[in-house]
């Protein structure tokens, strides 16, 4: 599996619009992984520092992806993959 890349994976998530990634999150779940939502930001006086949390079911608080386990990254980076080359497009 690839190494899960912050930069790749931001930029992704944030050039997709709001139906796209219902669309992208609802594929994460067929795939098996519990995650309800992704948000990526940057705070306006730190622009280079790029932040992504994923929200789980149950409520819990949102997680930030260096503390998630390394194999769950790499299979999420692998579904964006293949969602931008369309495979689980309708």
């Amino acid at each position: 599996m690839e190494r899960f890349d912050i930069n790749e994976f931001f930029d992704a998530c944030r050039k997709m619009d709001k139906h796209e990634r219902k669309l992208f999150i609802e594929t994460l779940r067929r795939h098996g992984l519990d995650i309800t939502d992704i948000s990526c930001y940057t705070y306006p006086d730190a622009p280079g520092i790029r932040h992504v949390f994923f929200y789980f079911d149950g409520g819990s608080p949102p997680v930030p992806y260096f503390m998630l386990e390394k194999d769950l990254l790499e299979k999420v980076l692998e579904i964006l993959k293949k969602w931008q080359a369309g495979a689980f497009r309708e």
